[in-house]
């Protein structure tokens, strides 16, 4: 099976700050942005941010997680402690 086009969906609660974490600290393109649905690219990949409502009858998976391959590793590092807003 030849796949195409692959996304990642993460419920977020607050789509603000969410955006402003996967653009700024993690450096993502950013493709769509809206108060419930907002999109980045990642390369390929592209990752949606969907918002949880008070009366949203989804909630967040317990554990998820979105892993990333870098070619250096010390370097992503390094480039995302210069990006952190602490």
């Amino acid at each position: 099976m030849k796949t195409h086009s692959p996304m990642v969906i993460h419920y977020v609660v607050d789509m603000d700050r969410a955006y402003s974490f996967y653009c700024e600290t993690l450096g993502m393109t950013p493709d769509t942005r809206s108060a419930g649905w907002s999109t980045l690219r990642c390369g390929e990949l592209l990752v949606a941010l969907h918002i949880l409502g008070d009366d949203s009858v989804e909630g967040p998976l317990p554990h998820a997680g979105l892993n990333l391959e870098v070619d250096d590793l010390d370097a992503a590092v390094k480039e995302q402690i210069g990006r952190a807003h602490v």
